[in-house]
């Protein structure tokens, strides 16, 4: 629940109604409602899309409990780092682009580890 809860918070800092945020974000007001709630949890499309409307980096929704668990990940994928630094400079299609790609990706791996 903690990415809600950070979404919430920011929200309310910057005074802003969920209508606002949604309409920049692109998400329905109902989602945005559920995300905040603990309902739902946004895709990593749909969190980048709420992170660049609020103002926050991934890293600053993310459970601050997890963060151990994504360094130790993080080093294996340090090669990315030197594309990656500017991501949220690029064009909002090209960033589309590769989390689509990458979310495919991950689901193919998944369905490779099925018995």
């Amino acid at each position: 629940m903690y990415i809600g809860e950070s979404i919430r918070r920011r929200r309310i800092e910057l005074k802003m109604t969920q209508r606002q945020v949604a309409a920049l974000s692109g998400i329905s007001v109902s989602f945005l409602s559920d995300i905040e709630r603990g309902r739902s949890n946004p895709s990593l499309e749909n969190t980048l899309k709420l992170g660049k409307a609020l103002g926050l980096h991934l890293s600053d929704v993310m459970d601050p409990n997890e963060a151990d668990k994504v360094l130790e990940k993080r080093s294996a994928y340090e090669i990315l780092d030197p594309y990656l630094s500017d991501f949220n400079l690029w064009p909002d299609e090209d960033r589309q682009d590769v989390i689509k790609f990458l979310e495919y990706k991950r689901s193919s791996l998944k369905k490779d580890k099925k018995p």
